[in-house]
């Protein structure tokens, strides 16, 4: 049984950069053999038929010391984080989304469901997400289901889009810098979402065991975890 580190949500959450990609890890469980289970947010910029956006994932990632998993499937996901963890994961996601909008100010969100044919309950966590970007200033666009079936939501910078991006006139509102080839996000089909338990290679688990280290000394509820991971003087 996993042990949590954290009570609830750090209010310093870090953003990290990796090339063009953001990112933000927040431990929040711990096996007695030292597994760490994590929850990790990703910004990663994207571009479909001439229209340029930055698409918003998370997983849960569990990482053994030599193996590390990225898990969308709710189900062998609810077998690793703690009990009651559910409700911890998606206030993690809705901080760590916040930080990264605060972070990149994208023009353009794009998120997907992993799964194909949701209703509610399972769609419920996609409401609150949807909710938590509006309040961030990002009204919703678009909404549909992509080839595969999933719901895809699009949400669009509601002030401060530079015009001249899309070559409006100097004369019209920010809130006229739309543009038009966003519709053709229908037609994504996106790889960063699979709904299933992925084994990263081993130089993504090498990186990862880093930012392991930096983040349970950052979050860690237990001092004692914090100072097993702090680095020698």
């Amino acid at each position: 049984m996993s042990v949590p580190l954290t009570n609830g949500v750090p209010s310093d959450i870090a953003v990290e950069k990796d090339g063009w990609r953001h990112s933000t890890l927040v431990p929040i469980a711990v096996s007695p053999a030292g597994t760490v289970v994590s929850v990790e947010c990703l910004c990663t910029p994207r571009s479909y038929e001439g229209f340029s956006f930055h698409e918003f994932t998370f997983d849960v990632v569990r990482f053994s010391g030599t193996d590390v998993f990225t898990i969308q499937n709710r189900l062998v996901a609810r077998k690793v984080i703690p009990d009651g963890g559910v409700h911890l994961v998606l206030s993690i996601v809705l901080a760590s989304y916040s930080r990264l909008i605060q972070a990149v100010k994208p023009d353009y969100i794009y998120r997907c469901s992993a799964f194909t044919g949701l209703h509610e309950p399972p769609l419920r966590k996609h409401k609150f997400i949807s909710e938590a970007v509006q309040i961030c200033g990002y009204d919703l666009s678009e909404s549909g289901r992509d080839s595969a079936g999933r719901s895809f939501w699009l949400h669009e910078r509601a002030v401060g889009r530079p015009a001249a991006l899309f070559e409006i006139g100097s004369d019209k509102p920010e809130t006229a810098a739309i543009d038009p080839k966003k519709s053709n996000i229908a037609g994504y089909l996106s790889e960063g979402v699979h709904g299933e338990m992925r084994l990263l290679g081993g130089d993504a688990a090498a990186k990862h065991q880093e930012r392991v280290k930096f983040a349970l000394r950052s979050y860690a509820l237990d001092a004692g975890q914090r100072e097993r991971h702090r680095p020698a003087a």
